[in-house]
């Protein structure tokens, strides 16, 4: 097995899934934290932003809008 797939098999489920969102240019998480997402939240990477709402229906509102804004915007 080379180097390269070595270190591929031998991710975290947590980097494959930063590795993946930076990949797709994912890096606004929007989110309501609870104890079921604090392992995602350990280790938050600097290169990503969290926006935090206090209630589920205004975070996905906040994502929504994020998503159909102009990109010009920022948070």
């Amino acid at each position: 097995m080379t180097k390269e797939k070595h270190n591929e098999v031998s991710m975290t489920v947590h980097e494959a899934t930063y590795r993946l969102l930076r990949k797709l240019g994912l890096t606004t998480v929007f989110g309501n934290p609870g104890s079921t997402e604090q392992p995602f939240l350990k280790n938050f990477p600097k290169d990503f932003q969290y926006v935090l709402g206090l209630q589920e229906a205004s975070v996905v509102a906040m994502a929504t809008a994020s998503r159909r804004r102009p990109k010009s915007r920022c948070w």
